[in-house]
């Protein structure tokens, strides 16, 4: 059997990764994520953790005080997320020999518009898709190189803790390396391409990790929940229990459900926490009411994030159907790109500071180009045209689609390295998707990591289509 064997980049390899980037970067207004931006600028990381996580806030913050208040600031941000990108498809073409091969697999990353619109902006998935490629390009290369392992492993770890101090939610790539490392250890070998096992082995082999992956994130939720001061998740995880069908239920009803999602703890304000989070608007309102009840109550060893948790782990431990429900048909939408419809309203938040929101004044100065009106027309006009919203709005569903369908053809072939390169990146997609589903509701930025894991995988196969088996 041949193997996808490691090439050197070409200056037309280059052009390819870079084009798109320099496209957004020179022709596209730049994108703003409403208040967390702020956040990301003006809140020093002792206050912003852990709802934040430091590395994207530490960035921000460096370049801020060695730009001292220029405006070229965000310009500076947003350039060295294109290059991180752009770095990391370069690193995953690097696994093709041949020109050809990186040259299909980058034409169809070229067209990913979504993740490169949030690349375009402050946004911490920015800088988070970059670090995805060069995940999954080290992991790739760690099973098809026979030297240079030890420095694939190390890209691979750092890659994993850069992704972990973007985003909270990147945490969940450590609960798929330990259960793929665990399959891999239980078999003995190293090399997955040389193992003498038959497809439906493989399929056998990387369905455990699936599911051990998701055994680690639903124990792993729970035990996070246990640590003090380590987390905030009940925050977003109001979003996710305010799914329950609250607003129809008679006062009985109610009473049943409270007492379900109470069952083993007698705290009274836990059951004052789920009104409160029915009752408020999440997640600052129903922080504000917790905290009312509590100094009403002279309670002052909790805070309300320790009972937003609280309440969290109990809705994780007694899920029923109405949740179950909730939690699948968000995955569903997301996969299928059906929460993505509406990208102009959720990508144009330059709105958000044209509305009677007014940011600190030295923000505003230092991000003048960002807030100025012509670029929020401009952007608005972009988002609408029928162009940009084909290449956004329908393309999760598409490379849903089209995953499937090149899978089916290459397992009827038996192409056996292929089968391989589309079971890693995809079977994370979906545990990624449901993990997400389990925590909070979807926004269109949550969207992207599966996305670009969708991406990544329908552009690899169409280069590996053409590599015999």
């Amino acid at each position: 059997m041949s193997r996808i064997n490691p090439g050197k980049f070409s200056i037309f390899d280059i052009v390819l990764a870079l084009a798109p980037s320099c496209v957004f970067y020179c022709f596209i207004p730049f994108t703003w994520n409403n208040i967390d931006a702020e956040v990301y600028f003006m809140q020093p990381l002792s206050s912003a953790f852990p709802h934040y996580p430091p590395l994207y806030n530490a960035i921000c913050l460096a370049v801020l005080g060695v730009g001292d208040g220029s405006p070229i600031v965000v310009n500076v941000i947003v350039a060295f997320q294109h290059i991180v990108y752009s770095c990391g498809l370069l690193y995953v073409a690097s696994v093709f020999s041949k020109i050809k091969h990186r040259i299909i697999f980058l034409l169809f990353m070229s067209f990913n518009w979504t993740i490169l619109t949030f690349v375009n902006g402050i946004f911490p998935e920015g800088l988070y898709a970059g670090f995805q490629l060069f995940f999954w390009g080290a992991l790739f290369k760690f099973f098809m190189e026979e030297q240079n392992r030890f420095r694939s492993g190390i890209i691979w770890a750092l890659s994993m803790a850069c992704l972990a101090f973007t985003k909270n939610i990147g945490e969940l790539y450590y609960a798929f390396a330990i259960s793929l490392s665990a399959v891999l250890v239980i078999n003995g070998k190293f090399k997955i391409t040389n193992l003498h096992v038959s497809i439906a082995g493989k399929l056998l082999g990387f369905t455990t990790v699936s599911l051990f992956s998701f055994l680690l994130i639903q124990n792993a939720l729970v035990w996070y929940l246990h640590c003090p001061n380590s987390t905030v998740i009940g925050r977003q995880a109001e979003y996710r229990i305010r799914e329950l069908p609250w607003g129809n239920l008679t006062k009985e009803q109610k009473e049943n459900l409270l007492t379900h999602y109470t069952a083993g703890n007698s705290d009274p304000i836990l059951r004052t926490t789920f009104e409160l989070i029915f009752a408020t608007l999440p997640w600052y309102e129903t922080h504000i009411a917790i905290d009312s009840v509590l100094h009403s109550n002279n309670i002052h060893d909790k805070t309300p994030d320790d009972y937003l948790n609280t309440a969290y782990k109990q809705y994780l431990l007694h899920l029923d159907n109405n949740a179950l429900q909730s939690m699948f048909r968000d995955a569903t939408d997301c996969i299928t790109g059906s929460n993505l419809a509406s990208s102009i309203v959720q990508v144009n938040t330059l709105a958000y500071f044209h509305n009677g929101y007014q940011c600190h004044p030295d923000l505003k100065r230092v991000c003048s180009y960002v807030f100025a009106a012509a670029n929020e027309h401009k952007l608005e006009q972009i988002c609408s045209s029928h162009l940009y919203q084909f290449f956004t709005d329908r393309s999760p569903g598409f490379f849903f689609k089209w995953n499937l369908i090149l899978f089916a053809v290459l397992l009827w072939r038996r192409r056996t390295v292929s089968i391989i390169i589309w079971l890693l990146p995809t079977a994370y997609a979906y545990l990624y998707v449901w993990a997400n589903a389990m925590a909070t509701i979807f926004l269109m930025r949550y969207s992207l990591p599966p996305l670009l894991e969708l991406h990544l995988t329908a552009a690899l196969l169409a280069a590996t289509f053409f590599i015999r088996k």
